[in-house]
């Protein structure tokens, strides 16, 4: 039970109260309580109460409570009732109205004027989670208005920091007033590098909930270069608002800056702050230019119509040509997801021999949907739409989007179901295609298309796989092929024999049943043909390997045995090559090639070990030829392998440590005297200097392709880089195509001058020289000049 005490103003209750009445001293120990008139509270594990000062000293776990609920907590606490001072010393912390917390090493409240203060570090947080890092601060209790000046810190929920002169903010109303402001913001939030540095900076800035206002404000991502160095792009407003509910971020009267050049004037200006993954507005403009309807602008407005849909349309404006309209509709469904993509254009105002009258127009579309709900199998239906009113309509404005390339000539339509489950699989599809590029016979169909396999597993025989293609196929307006086949592919394990041989062999059986039409130079026309077919190869391989400290090498001489009885149908005019990756291929072609035919080959490797103890690849070298027991004229010329004697094909290639790369690939006759085919490819990487070369050469039955591509890039320093690329084709003794480019790149922003000449020419598509600047200030994206143009 508690005594109690009436000292003065102030009521005493304790576990122990004693009194010195000689020093006029009241001690209290063991849960002691103090009150006083005024409406403080005093809880703590001792106090001292000197009666002639009216001075009170309260110790161990000490709580203050006032008339407003205001909690101060601390080690040790004085209570001054002549001058109404209260002090707290070490590990004092403060709960005030409106859910704040304040951390500190000391505090004085001033009981009478309703003032909480301190000169010391102190640590201020709010109820979501917001901190403020101050050299000293003052508290009005009456006005609930918390103010501070000098080196002022905040970091808010979201990792964003605020820096100070001077700030104040209502507690009651959780409105915040700054001056001379920087705000560094949260690079993750932003999407940015580490290199970068986003950040604002202005007069003053008021703070409410759901808004932030600052006025002469200057935005940035750049790196922070010091005070003396500008940043190499900057967004100054005289006001700058972000409206946290609407999550967007207003600029009034904006200017940008390049180097503190004006560049941009933007009478109002906004975009999504960086929390938002999605919002409606308009997106970054963009130039184009092209000789046939000369410069256009473009502005794409995105439109957020619900959590699952968007649409995203846009206008290209030209100087002398009608306007170009393009739409891009996008909605997801919780199994699949819907893209639609149209666009419409009057067409040309002035019409030519090769500018044709009439409208332009298309429309893409892609459905995919997830059927299954269960895990053990998958299950979905696709739909693929595209259609065009003209053939040259999507090069000649440049139309790109997620479903269109502007250079694809080759248009699909299609819907397919597939199922799949364990090692089984069906495919159900109905396709046609259009060549854009033809001006007849540019349709082929597939109606239907079907493909079912199934594999089996066995611990003695190895593994079959099971196949089984069924379709309907139109080609060349008049052509009509209906095919179903059937194949068993054997694939027993492999074994190795004492001497070192690795043995392997694979069988193939084929029943192909059809019925075709007009098609006398491919496939038989005479009623329905049944014909079967087989195929077995045996493969041995004598891989060697020596092994040193830091490389090894292997060499594996490899012998292949085929044999396919019967007889194939013609292919002599499929276009077939012969090379090393399919040397060892049990068939080359669409069919089973028939007769008896062995393989020869070696392959050679010289592997490295790197930093880590890893075998890397050096050179490798491989070559290899195929001997017929017979000609056989079915088979494409062009492949040698209607010959008895194939040409010997192989590759080449060879790792520069840590520069560069060749590889080459070769068919060298059986003659053994010419080089029917040559390809170069190589990337090197010089530290300054960065090239490519690309070169193809077909000779005699190959073909006669003949070309020879070019790179080369010259790094200056970490920022400056230009680069040339050409294309020459020898067949034509023309040149393709060449660019030139400068690009100027730090962390911020990226400036670039292109030239590029294009030979193509194409009914009202025609050859152009372009050159362009393209500019991006990250992270809002790019904008670029008109190309210049000479035809």
């Amino acid at each position: 039970m508690n005594n109690s005490l009436q000292a003065e103003e102030f009521n005493i209750e304790a576990k122990e109260i004693s009194v010195d009445k000689k020093n006029n001293i009241v001690t209290g120990k063991g849960s002691v309580v103090v009150t006083d008139q005024d409406g403080i509270t005093v809880k703590a594990d001792k106090i001292i109460y000197e009666r002639s000062k009216e001075f009170l000293t309260a110790e161990g776990s000490v709580e203050v409570f006032d008339a407003d609920n205001n909690l101060l907590t601390t080690d040790k606490a004085t209570y001054d009732k002549t001058n109404e001072i209260i002090n707290t010393f070490q590990n004092s912390k403060a709960n005030l109205k409106g859910g704040y917390e304040l951390v500190t090493d000391f505090i004085a409240y001033e009981t009478i004027n309703k003032i909480i203060s301190s000169d010391k570090y102190s640590v201020l947080t709010d109820i979501e989670g917001n901190i403020v890092k101050l050299d000293m601060f003052q508290y009005q209790i009456s006005k609930n208005l918390f103010s501070s000046v000098g080196n002022i810190r905040v970091i808010d929920k979201d990792k964003n920091r605020y820096f100070f002169k001077e700030f104040h903010v209502d507690t009651k109303k959780k409105e915040m007033i700054g001056s001379d402001v920087s705000v560094l913001l949260d690079k993750k939030t932003f999407g940015l590098s580490e290199e970068n540095d986003p950040r604002f900076v202005s007069n003053d800035i008021y703070l409410t909930k759901n808004k932030s206002t600052m006025s002469k404000g200057v935005f940035t991502v750049c790196k922070n270069r010091g005070e003396d160095k500008c940043p190499p792009w900057s967004l100054k407003a005289k006001k700058i608002s972000h409206d946290k509910t609407k999550k967007t971020i207003y600029y009034d009267h904006a200017v940008l800056k390049f180097y503190e050049v004006p560049i941009f004037y933007f009478p109002k200006f906004f975009h999504p702050d960086p929390t938002v993954k999605r919002q409606s507005g308009f997106l970054a403009p963009f130039f184009t230019d092209s000789t046939s309807i000369g410069t256009g602008f473009g502005l794409p407005y995105f439109w957020a119509i619900s959590h699952d849909r968007d649409l995203t349309f846009t206008t290209k404006t030209y100087s002398n040509e009608n306007i170009l309209f393009l739409n891009e509709y996008r909605q997801a469904f919780r199994n699949g997801f819907l893209t639609l993509d149209t666009s419409y254009t009057e067409g040309y105002q002035s019409i030519s021999s090769t500018k044709t009258k009439g409208s332009r127009n298309h429309i893409f579309a892609n459905l995919d949907l997830e059927l299954s709900n269960e895990k053990d199998y998958d299950s979905s239906l696709s739909v693929e739409v595209q259609r065009t009113s003209n053939d040259t309509y999507f090069r000649i404005h440049d139309v790109n989007t997620s479903l269109v390339d502007s250079s694809n000539t080759n248009l699909s339509n299609k819907i397919a179901y597939n199922y799949s489950k364990k090692n089984m699989f069906l495919n159900i599809s109905s396709t046609m295609y259009e060549d854009l590029r033809k001006s007849s016979d540019r349709y082929e169909f597939f109606l239907p298309n079907i493909l079912y396999g199934n594999t089996f597993f066995t611990e003695k025989f190895g593994t079959f796989n099971f196949q089984s293609n069924a379709f309907y196929k139109n080609y060349d307006a008049d052509k009509h092929t209906t095919l179903l086949t059937n194949e068993v592919i054997w694939s027993p394990k492999n074994w190795i024999t004492s001497n070192g041989l690795v043995n392997s062999l694979e069988g193939m059986v084929k029943n192909r049943n059809y019925e075709a039409k007009n098609t006398k130079n491919e496939y038989k026309t005479e009623g329905t043909i049944n014909e079967l077919s087989g195929v077995v190869s045996f493969k041995s391989s004598l891989p060697m390997k020596k092994k040193g400290i830091n490389f090894s090498k292997i060499v594996s001489p490899n012998f292949m045995l085929r044999y396919a009885p019967g007889h194939m149908r013609d292919l002599s005019g499929d276009d077939v090559n012969l090379n090393y990756a399919n040397l060892y291929s049990m068939n080359k072609t669409s069919e089973i090639e028939d007769g008896l035919s062995a393989i020869l080959g070696l392959d050679f490797k010289i592997n490295e070990k790197d930093e880590n103890g890893n075998d890397k690849e050096k050179m490798s070298f491989s070559i290899g030829q195929v001997f017929n027991r017979k000609q056989n004229e079915d088979i494409p010329s062009k492949s040698s392998l209607d010959q008895k004697t194939s040409d010997v094909v192989g590759e080449f290639n060879y790792n520069f440590s840590k520069i560069g790369n060749i590889a080459y690939k070769f068919s060298l006759d059986h003659n053994l005297n010419d080089l029917n085919y040559n390809e170069v490819s190589s990337n090197f990487n010089l530290g300054k200097v960065e090239f490519n070369i690309d070169y193809l050469e077909q000779r005699n039955h190959v073909g006669t392709e003949h070309s020879l591509g070019t790179g080369v890039a010259v790094n200056f320093n970490d920022h400056n880089k230009l680069s040339y690329s050409t294309k020459k084709n020898y067949k034509t003794d023309s040149t393709e195509l060449y660019d030139i480019s400068y690009q100027y790149q730090i962390d911020c922003l990226t400036a670039g001058l292109v030239f590029r000449r294009e030979f193509y020419k194409d009914s009202d598509v025609e050859e152009k020289d372009t050159l362009m600047f393209k500019i991006t200030f990250v992270p809002f994206g790019g904008a670029k000049t008109p190309s210049i143009i000479k035809p």
